[in-house]
């Protein structure tokens, strides 16, 4: 190797070494908040209250969903209910979409497996909710048995 070679191969290093020596110390503002922080006050406390992970359901059977929020948050409105298995996404049980009073709100959904699902199984509930800032909020249940 020649000497002038190895003097660009010097000079990247020193390059690479003052870019990352710049890179890490960038300051980031006091304003800018933790995303755990801007989390909970857009999506704080979503969560399932019934039906209660554990029970038994019967296929086709409208059952009443009831959801709750922490005050003050962003969360305004639920936008669907979905059936989940370990494997994914089975289908989307109800998209009407309903707002939140206070802390709370709550419809009823008809739930439904595939046809050809061997049933009972154990399946999860997984909801949407959408704040007026854009960001989505997720919740998802405990587990669920549904029976034929």
């Amino acid at each position: 190797m020649s000497y002038s070679n190895s003097k660009y191969i010097i000079v990247f290093l020193i390059v690479c070494l003052l870019v990352n020596t710049f890179v890490d110390s960038v300051a980031i503002p006091q304003e800018l908040e933790e995303r755990s922080d801007i989390f909970a006050k857009l999506c704080g406390g979503f969560k399932f209250v019934s039906p209660k992970a554990g029970t038994k359901i019967k296929n086709g059977n409208t059952i009443e969903f009831k959801w709750t929020k922490n005050k003050d948050v962003e969360l305004y409105r639920v936008l669907d209910v979905e059936l989940y298995t370990q494997k994914g996404l089975v289908q989307v049980l109800w998209s009407k979409g309903v707002n939140f009073t206070g802390t709370s709100c709550s419809a009823k959904v008809k739930v439904s497996v595939p046809s050809g699902t061997k049933l009972p199984a154990t399946f999860l509930f997984k909801c949407w909710g959408s704040t007026k800032s854009g960001p989505q909020c997720t919740s998802v249940s405990g587990n669920f048995t549904i029976t034929k």
